[in-house]
């Protein structure tokens, strides 16, 4: 993976999904990692690039894991 902080935001999607049973938004990802939405989407932008995550366009929860 790209960073360490990119690995943080990969771990927080996986166990927020498997613990709520969606995926969260970004403001959530932020909240939790203490980083700012634009910093976030960097970091999914860099997941979607290494074909970890797949995001649905103008959908709030439309991050999809595709392989661990």
């Amino acid at each position: 993976m790209k960073s360490d902080t990119t690995q943080r935001v990969f771990a927080f999607i996986r166990d927020y999904q498997t613990n709520n049973r969606r995926p969260p938004t970004v403001r959530e990802i932020g909240a939790a990692l203490k980083l700012a939405p634009s910093t976030v989407a960097r970091h999914l932008h860099h997941l979607e690039t290494q074909r970890k995550i797949a995001r649905e366009p103008r959908k709030a929860r439309g991050i999809r894991i595709l392989r661990d």
